[in-house]
């Protein structure tokens, strides 16, 4: 019986103990997204198939104390572990706000991934950072090690190339595995701000995803599209034809439920019913039908308004 126990031991347990690495995963976010960055988190370690340890890097603003309660009893529960780093934003464009003046949907938080390098720890080399509106359906460990050749960051295509004729390929910035190592020695989030505050009249679209295009155009290695779902672009193909990670990138948020069939909206659906967050679910349902009705209202309003004035 003790010879089948070691053997056991070797064949099981040694082997995962020696494919497991640390895998570090940045998020930058303020109050407006920690439970769906949690439900991101959920899903990563949900599907920790290579037994790796995870250590998560939460860059934030204005993160309340709830809020990072909320996380770290989460992570520390799933025996993993959690850093919160505070980013003083005004440090990005000297509190001039220049992007939030080009897009309603970029918060001055988006933009502190371009910082990450300079604010994350020394002993830190690479980094995987995701948006918080994404799903993980597969281990994490193949994209934290994949091979970068040389390069500063690996990237997936955007679905939609924002400037063409001016950028021949253009990739999305929801999904970046970062050499930081490659970013301090050449300082590149310097040659990005600094690009970004010299061209302030250039027409940006999504700021911190076109500077990054821009700038550093030549130092992104292409992604598989696996590993940067956008929703949108793959709506009719079956979820076992889109593993890895599942990028909602549009305007059209799980939590606002959209009227969409997609299937990628019924998997986050599912991971956020499975989820110690389910409970969150209802009270953004209460957020969705109050901001229907008093549109509804405010449409009824405008009706009567109309009609009244119609009538004079």
């Amino acid at each position: 019986m003790k010879k089948i126990l070691i053997v056991l031991f070797i064949i099981f347990i040694i082997p995962v103990k020696c494919f497991a690495k640390d895998i570090n995963i940045a998020f930058c976010i303020d109050n407006n997204y920690p439970i769906f960055a949690l439900i991101a988190m959920y899903s990563i370690l949900e599907n920790n198939t290579s037994n790796s340890t995870y250590n998560f890097y939460i860059v934030e603003n204005n993160l309340s104390e709830k809020n990072k309660y909320k996380i770290e009893d989460f992570i520390k529960t799933k025996g993993q572990n959690v850093s919160f780093i505070h980013i003083n934003t005004d440090s990005i464009d000297n509190g001039e706000n220049l992007y939030g003046r080009v897009n309603y949907r970029i918060t001055r938080i988006a933009m502190a991934r371009i910082k990450l390098p300079e604010i994350l720890p020394e002993n830190i080399h690479r980094i995987i950072y995701l948006d918080a509106d994404i799903i993980v359906t597969d281990d994490l460990l193949p994209l934290f090690e994949i091979d970068l050749e040389g390069k500063a960051l690996g990237m997936v295509e955007d679905s939609e190339n924002l400037f063409p004729g001016y950028i021949e390929e253009y990739y999305n910035t929801g999904v970046l595995v970062m050499d930081i190592d490659i970013w301090r020695k050449e300082n590149l989030p310097d040659q990005i701000l600094t690009y970004f505050r010299d061209n302030r009249d250039f027409p940006f679209i999504v700021p911190d995803q076109d500077l990054v295009n821009i700038v550093l155009k030549d130092k992104i290695k292409p992604l598989s599209s696996k590993w940067n779902n956008q929703t949108k672009p793959f709506f009719n193909k079956n979820p076992d034809e889109l593993k890895c990670i599942h990028h909602y990138f549009c305007e059209d948020k799980p939590w606002n439920f959209p009227k969409t069939n997609f299937i990628t909206y019924k998997l986050y659906y599912e991971y956020w019913d499975k989820s110690p967050f389910k409970n969150y679910k209802y009270y953004y349902y209460l957020k969705y039908f109050n901001k229907i009705y008093n549109r509804n209202i405010g449409n009824i309003k405008a009706d009567i308004a109309n009609t009244i004035n119609n009538l004079k």
